[in-house]
């Protein structure tokens, strides 16, 4: 049992939290009874202020407010707040109207008001208090940007500051809905939407950005993933919202990405001795690898067993990062990262021959490597459009390849 929770901080708390309505109450009758005006002329005499005492603590005990029901600050307890006070409020009208005479309405209503007032700051003052109290190490926890200020945003916030070892420390939001720019949820604040990002990093200082978009299709995911890694940011995901539906959101459930999160759909079940027999000890080039959908792929082909894996992006630092999760280094001299942009035709011409045409074990089985090299050659030179031929060499090379070698082994 933590110092918080035995019985004698527990009656402290309580007391004080007695003491403070009860202060509270007293100072707003002596305000209403000096304020407000009355047929009466007097003012809260002793009788009275004692009357007030009475009446508060009375009210707490009836409504539960002071006998410990609810967690201090909750909203539970929050909402006992107003009965206590119509009830004090009822109780001191009556008393007073027994020591000299019945207050007026602007008297009870000044009462009333103030005393929820006082009420509801002291509760806030104590929530705030706490929620400052959970929040994780600063210096140890890592900064982090929530992407999405709906509900799975929020439920995320709440997850990474309630735990004092939480890894993660909340810092901005950011959302692409107008509506929601400005708004403070728990403390953090939005601050734009996605084109704000390398802003918000500056400012906050981030180093990774969770995705708290629990319906956000693969696409969304994609691309959010890929503009996180642009700007060098660990990104995380939340579970779909079907695999959250029915409980709070967890620390736990802020995950790496998948396959399942990337292409929108389960996961489907491949036949991994058929996709080994087609990869393995093959030269494979992948376009793109540095991005979402790439590094992924990327990493799924190397388990197959490839005699050359090629991964091609014009983002170095992407490459590296992918050749990292590979292999667990960044090999900054490898001739397997290429970079380059599919869109440069010399450059992807270069890169293919590397790659393809000079490949040792030789991918012509069926048309002759000249011939080939020729359609290659005026396709890259725009005399001709042999994208259909080229493409159907490929497929009938990597099917002979396929089904050769099963011949040969049978």
């Amino acid at each position: 049992m933590t110092q918080q929770e035995t019985p004698r901080n527990i009656w402290a708390n309580r007391t004080f939290v007695w003491a403070v309505d009860v202060l509270g109450f007293v100072a707003a009758a002596s305000v209403a009874w000096a304020l407000a005006p009355s047929t009466v002329n007097d003012s809260a005499s002793i009788p009275v202020l004692l009357a007030a005492v009475v009446a508060m603590s009375f009210a707490g005990q009836l409504t539960g407010l002071h006998r410990g029901r609810w967690s201090i600050g909750s909203f539970d307890e929050s909402s006992a707040i107003p009965g206590s006070a119509v009830v004090a409020t009822a109780v001191l009208t009556a008393a007073a109207a027994m020591i000299s005479a019945a207050p007026d309405l602007p008297r009870v209503a000044i009462t009333a008001l103030g005393s929820m007032a006082t009420m509801a700051m002291l509760r806030s003052l104590v929530r705030r208090r706490t929620e400052l109290e959970i929040l994780p190490d600063a210096s140890a926890a890592k900064k982090v940007i929530v992407f999405g200020a709906s509900v799975g945003g929020e439920l995320a916030v709440r997850a990474m500051t309630r735990d004092t070892a939480s890894p993660w420390l909340p810092v901005a939001f950011l959302d692409d809905d107008p509506a929601k720019q400005r708004r403070r949820i728990d403390g953090v604040q939005v601050m734009g939407d996605r084109s704000r990002l390398q802003k918000v990093i500056d400012q906050t200082g981030a180093e990774a950005m969770i995705i708290a978009v629990p319906s956000a299709s693969g696409p969304l995911i994609s691309e959010l993933f890929d503009l996180g890694h642009a700007h060098r940011l660990e990104v995380r995901v939340l579970p779909a919202a079907s695999d959250l539906f029915g409980r709070k959101v967890q620390l736990d459930d802020i995950r790496e990405l998948r396959e399942s999160d990337l292409l929108g759909r389960h996961r489907i079940e491949t036949d991994i001795n058929s996709i080994a027999g087609y990869i393995s000890g093959r030269r494979v080039l992948i376009t793109g690898a540095g991005g979402s959908i790439g590094s992924e792929l990327s990493r799924q082909v190397h388990r197959y067993g490839p005699s050359k894996l090629f991964l091609l992006d014009r983002d170095e630092s992407a490459l590296h990062a992918v050749q990292l999760s590979i292999h667990g280094r960044a090999m900054l001299d490898s001739d397997e990262l290429v970079l380059a942009n599919i869109r440069e035709r010399d450059r992807l011409r270069e890169v293919f021959e590397d790659t393809v045409i000079k490949n040792p074990q030789g991918y012509h089985l069926f048309v002759e490597s000249r011939e080939v090299e020729r359609m290659w050659q005026e396709h890259q030179a725009g005399r001709k459009n042999h994208a259909r031929q080229l493409w159907l060499v490929l497929v009938l090379e990597q099917w002979a390849r396929q089904f050769g070698r099963r011949a040969r082994t049978a």
